[in-house]
Order: structure tokens, then C-alpha cells, then sequence
């Protein structure tokens, strides 16, 4: 939710109720393919980044062919001792072994983090792909569920591009009440409104970036979830189009995002509003009915 020039198709039509099912599948295989794409390039470029270190390899070739053998030569001779203690070359030879390797030890502690990274990666393609093969196995079967298990969700497919924008993604779930709701359609809610708080974190600079998502039982007996973020915000005019089919403040958007979202949650019987102070964040807040 990025405050760009105004873009709205004021000829589109919104999909009708039943094709809500079908869309969010969609969705979801796009942004998981998107997701998957940019994990597998940046796993790519840091196991690159690893392999042509040539400065380790350099370093052990000094080692072992000039050091080394300069000192194999005095253990032949059988004055190793004396060289290593009283010739300045002998004591230049092992300070110069000593710093390479310590330089080494840093330098391969660096090629061993870059590989958990990936490894992380690699695992986190798992859990995506993991969630979408169970959601698309249930989709369209409303089932009784926690809240959280759908949040939980979204927050795994858009963690990738959370942590390449150094966001942070605070959770505080309180127990609840069970929902029957879709899974699939109400992981793509809470995956839209997570991937707008990235996009209008991204404009941010100067601060900690943050997310907060949070779900407690309403006084009402309803369960109530937020999504909170401390990016751009929107001031009072986008604020209150932002679920309008075809509106949209980003430059590249659809307008159809916010516009799923509301008709998905009306769809289980719950609401969803926002609020917004500019420069300061936007938070949405999801009822819905319990089971």
C-alpha cells in the first residue's frame, strides 16, 4: 500500500462468489512459485559466492607449497629448531602460517553460515511447497480449524521476502475459539494483507522495519485478528477506497487484492476494516464468526 499515483479499472467487474475458491488457489501458486523463484536465485548466488573464494584456496596453496616446504627443508637438515627461533625468515614463516590460518578459520566459518543459509532456503521451498500441496487437497472444504494454522500459513510463504527486506515479523496469538472456514481461501487473506505491509515497509528508511500479527477473542465472542505494520501508511482519502475492486496504490498492483479479501472474510460471516496514519503504519482488523 504504497502512496503512488492512483490506478483503477473502473470497467472490471469483480469475480463472482463462486469463483473465490478457484482464484485463491491461483493466487497462491503464483506467489508460491514467485517465492520459490527468488529463493532459488538468492541460493544460487551465495552458493556461488562460496565457490569462487578464491582467497582461501590462494591461501592454502601459500601454505602448502612455499611455507611449508621452506621449513620440510630445516627438518631434513636436522636445524628446524634453530631456524624457527633465531633466523628471522624462520620466525616471518610460522607468524605468516599462524595469520593465514586464523584468516582461514574466519573465512570458512563465513562459507559454513552461507551454506546453513541456503540449507534454510532449501528447507523453507519445503514448507511452501508442503503448504500448498495441503491446500489444494482441501480447497473449497470448509473444515474446522484455528485461526492460527491459516496466519501461520501466510507468514511462511511471505517470509522469504520479509527477511530480504529486513522485516521483522512479531506474532502474539492468544487461543480462540475454532473457525469452519477454507484454509486456502483464508490463507490467501492473511498472505494479502502480509504482502502489503512488506510492500509499504518497502518505502520505509531510517527505521525498524516491523510486523505485528496478532488474534484474541473479542468481547463480542468473536475472533478478532490484526496485522499491523509501521510502514508508510495512507492518508484518509486512499483509506477509504483501498477495498474498492480495481483501486489500487501501487504502481504495478491489480486491485484486486483487498477487494478478495473483504469478499472472502463477508463470505465466512466476518468484517474487515482499516485504519491508517501516514508515515506511520496501517493496521487491518479481521472478525470472524466462530464455529
Amino acid at each position: 500500500m504504497t502512496q503512488l499515483p492512483d490506478h483503477t479499472e473502473p470497467d472490471a467487474a469483480p469475480p463472482g462468489k463462486g469463483e473465490y475458491y478457484e482464484q485463491s488457489l491461483n493466487q497462491l501458486q503464483s506467489g508460491a512459485l514467485h517465492n520459490i523463484g527468488n529463493i532459488v536465485t538468492v541460493s544460487h548466488l551465495t552458493l556461488h559466492e562460496a565457490v569462487q573464494d578464491r582467497e582461501i584456496i590462494e591461501g592454502l596453496e601459500l601454505i602448502v607449497r612455499k611455507l611449508l616446504p621452506a621449513i620440510e627443508e630445516h627438518v631434513a637438515s636436522g636445524d628446524v629448531a634453530d631456524f624457527l627461533q633465531n633466523d628471522e625468515h624462520g620466525r616471518e614463516y610460522l607468524g605468516s602460517i599462524k595469520e593465514l590460518l586464523i584468516d582461514h578459520r574466519h573465512r570458512l566459518d563465513e562459507v559454513a553460515q552461507k551454506l546453513n543459509d541456503v540449507s534454510g532456503q532449501l528447507l523453507h521451498v519445503g514448507e511452501i511447497l508442503e503448504i500448498h500441496r495441503r491446500l489444494a487437497r482441501g480447497l473449497g472444504q470448509p473444515r474446522i480449524m484455528s485461526v492460527t494454522r491459516p496466519i501461520e500459513n501466510a507468514i511462511t510463504l511471505m517470509a522469504a521476502a520479509a527477511r530480504r527486506e529486513r522485516i521483522q515479523v512479531h506474532r502474539d496469538f492468544q487461543h480462540t475459539a475454532d473457525l469452519s472456514v477454507d484454509s486456502a481461501v483464508l490463507t490467501q487473506v492473511f498472505t494479502n494483507l502480509v504482502r502489503n505491509a512488506v510492500h509499504a515497509l518497502q518505502e520505509t528508511e531510517g527505521r525498524d522495519r516491523q510486523i505485528w500479527v496478532s488474534s484474541a477473542m473479542a468481547d463480542d465472542g468473536r475472533v478478532v485478528v490484526l496485522v499491523r505494520d509501521n510502514g508508510c501508511g495512507l492518508d484518509a482519502d486512499r483509506l477509504a477506497r483501498i477495498f474498492e475492486y480495481g483501486y489500487t496504490t501501487k504502481a504495478d498492483g491489480s486491485g484486486v487484492g483487498l477487494h478478495y479479501c473483504r469478499t472472502a472474510v463477508e463470505q465466512f460471516g466476518g468484517s474487515i476494516s482499516a485504519t491508517s496514519t501516514t508515515s506511520e503504519g496501517t493496521t487491518f482488523t479481521i472478525y470472524l464468526k466462530p464455529s
